[in-house]
């Protein structure tokens, strides 16, 4: 039986990584179950086919129009009284007796964001016993940081959920909430919340591992 040449033996193992390297580099997101984000430079976007339609609304559809919100979550209600002539014509606008038409206008409005400032002073006695000064401990909830609960948690959700870089959180939070931050206080932060989070995860990472299926796909998520 006739044993191939160490040299060919060779070549052929290099001629197979070669093919199966160059299948790889043809599997893309256009014929693989693959996000465009992980195809390689030069891989032309995937194009939808025409369907004849114009853009936007097509025939027959119908108008989605913001809904007004109800009556408790309105802060204020301004009433506008009616124009003494026509807008159009400058002519006198006559009062009925049947009840006139009223037009609802709403407006969303982000309030005025200033930050609320709690100042604990914690007051000591003298110890004859210790010969020292004793403070009165922070009371229960107050943390020992310089930010409460809700920021910190405003602060992990800009970094965590809409991955934000600890710079741009830095100027997110001095632009529009008006407080000063440290751009080290960002990364402790980070630390302070992924502590608190810990057992809920591997609580959560447990449960999912024994289920029959996470209805998961092969993404970086």
């Amino acid at each position: 039986m006739a044993t191939l040449d160490p040299r060919d033996a060779r070549i052929a193992e290099q001629d197979a990584r070669i093919a199966e390297l160059g299948a790889r580099l043809r599997i893309t997101s256009r014929n693989a179950s693959k996000p465009p984000s992980s195809d390689p430079l030069g891989t032309p976007p995937r194009k939808s086919k025409p369907t004849g339609r114009r853009p936007r609304g097509q025939p027959g559809h119908n108008d989605r129009k913001r809904e007004l919100l109800p009556p408790d979550r309105v802060g204020e209600v301004v009433e506008v009284p009616a124009l003494e002539r026509c807008a159009c014509c400058t002519g006198p606008l006559l009062r009925l007796q049947e009840v006139p038409p009223t037009q609802v206008h709403q407006v969303v409005e982000l309030p005025r964001i200033v930050p609320e400032v709690k100042q604990y002073e914690l007051h000591a006695g003298w110890c004859a016993d210790c010969d020292a000064w004793r403070c009165a401990p922070l009371p229960q909830g107050v943390p020992e940081g310089n930010f409460g609960p809700r920021l910190t948690g405003f602060i992990a959700l800009c970094t965590g959920r809409f991955r934000l870089s600890e710079r741009l959180v830095q100027e997110l939070v001095e632009d529009v909430l008006s407080v000063e931050l440290w751009l080290g206080s960002v990364s402790n932060l980070e630390q302070a919340v992924s502590s608190a989070l810990a057992a809920p995860v591997d609580k959560a990472r447990a449960y999912v591992q024994t289920q029959p299926a996470v209805h998961q796909d092969e993404t970086g998520w």
